[in-house]
């Protein structure tokens, strides 16, 4: 009987233990909710300038700074700009190239596959084709610029990225080309941890804790019966 009270309370102290890793390692792997359902950073820029009209040389955003030149946020109608909801951002300001870069640095895992999510358009009115450069952490995790024609309508543009090592990084949107007041347009910038390597991450993590917690301690199994 002794033996087997012993076993029956090894065995819940060992669901509490897996079950307190799994929502543990989910939480805190997915920024706070269970297979990336929350996203950790998402903006469309709909509350500048108090949700209101455009703004020129803006540079009171609640998740970015402007660290180069200046940009505008700009709303549908605004200058021929295209149909779109809320705000965006204009990445060529009043006569100069204009750069954001988020206020907060994200800390990215090794193991998870990010996801970067947002969208680009031409500038809708000047006849230039502009440049706008993404990167991450600077550039050292990623990189890549983007070049749109003057006309191009909205575009949903995906990427995904890996680190090696525990890293802390910020989001850039940098512009160039012609400085003719109108830049290309931004919108719906998004970084998630995609959910299938989540998945995995955190199996292999529970994985680990459930061997280590199902060895018998030191003697446990020599316990005599009464």
């Amino acid at each position: 009987m002794t033996q087997t009270i012993i076993i029956q309370k090894y065995k819940n102290s060992t669901s509490i233990r897996i079950a307190a890793t799994v929502v543990f390692s989910m939480s805190v792997l997915s920024g706070g909710s269970v297979f990336g359902t929350t996203i950790p950073f998402f903006d469309d820029f709909n509350t500048e300038n108090g949700g209101g009209g455009s703004a020129i040389d803006y540079d009171n955003f609640a998740n970015w700074d402007v660290t180069s030149g200046s940009v505008d946020v700009v709303i549908n109608g605004h200058g021929g700009t295209l149909f779109g909801d809320g705000l965006f951002v204009d990445m060529v300001g009043l006569g100069t190239i204009g750069e954001i870069t988020t206020k907060d640095e994200f800390p990215l895992t090794p193991g998870i596959e990010y996801r970067l999510k947002f969208d680009l358009s031409g500038n809708q009115r000047a006849a230039a084709t502009d440049v706008v450069t993404v990167s991450v952490g600077g550039g050292s995790v990623f990189l890549e610029p983007f070049s749109l024609s003057a006309s191009a309508p909205w575009e949903t543009i995906v990427r995904t990225f890996t680190v090696l090592t525990p890293t802390n990084a910020k989001i850039s949107f940098s512009g160039s080309g012609s400085v003719s007041n109108q830049g290309m347009l931004l919108d719906n910038v998004n970084l998630v941890p995609e959910s299938e390597t989540l998945v995995y991450l955190v199996f292999g993590i529970c994985l680990l804790g459930i061997q280590r917690i199902g060895k018998p301690r030191d003697g446990m199994s020599q316990r005599p019966t009464e």
